[in-house]
């Protein structure tokens, strides 16, 4: 007889605890609310070509086949998304100075390094945000070898120096 006893209370607590709806009193039924959310954003990525019209690569493109055109001349064409480049301060630079090219603006993560040789090269005429059309070689490293990437890199030859008669003419 007694076993059943805290069971009983139990159940007694229980029911008691429980408020039914109709059991309210002074309380006003509820309203469904109408939620109004804004339109779901298109999160799928939008395909990039490979190549322009006139044979020029695209920064995807590049990446895709970099590892066949290993060695090979190609075009890119993508926006300057930054220079990265040692700063006068620093007593070790720890990478090359290049350019970090890209399709779309606000993607940065797909992206291609462009370094030239000599170095310093890369750090002329080129202006962040701007669209520019480079020619180089595909590699996987820097002529120096302090800069890899196995995804490729686009190996950018000397700018031409000015004729000795156009540099007399500038004075």
């Amino acid at each position: 007889m007694v076993r059943w006893y805290p069971v009983a209370l139990f159940a007694l607590m229980l029911v008691a605890c429980i408020r039914l709806p109709s059991d309210r009193k002074g309380s006003e039924p509820r309203v469904k609310e109408e939620v109004k959310l804004p339109p779901r954003p298109d999160l799928a990525v939008k395909p990039v070509a490979e190549k322009y019209r006139d044979g020029a690569l695209t920064v995807a493109g590049f990446l895709k086949h970099a590892k066949s055109l290993n060695g090979k001349e190609v075009t890119l064409r993508g926006y300057v998304y930054s220079i990265k480049s040692c700063s006068k301060e620093e007593k070790v630079c720890s990478t090359v100075p290049h350019l970090v090219i890209v399709d779309d603006k606000s993607r940065s993560r797909v992206h291609v390094l462009a370094v030239s040789d000599p170095p310093a090269d890369v750090l002329e005429g080129y202006p962040v945000g701007t669209r520019q059309t480079l020619k180089g070689k595909v590699a996987m490293w820097s002529p120096n070898g302090r800069l890899i990437d196995l995804d490729g890199i686009l190996v950018m030859p000397p700018k031409p120096k000015p004729a000795e008669d156009e540099v007399a003419k500038k004075k």
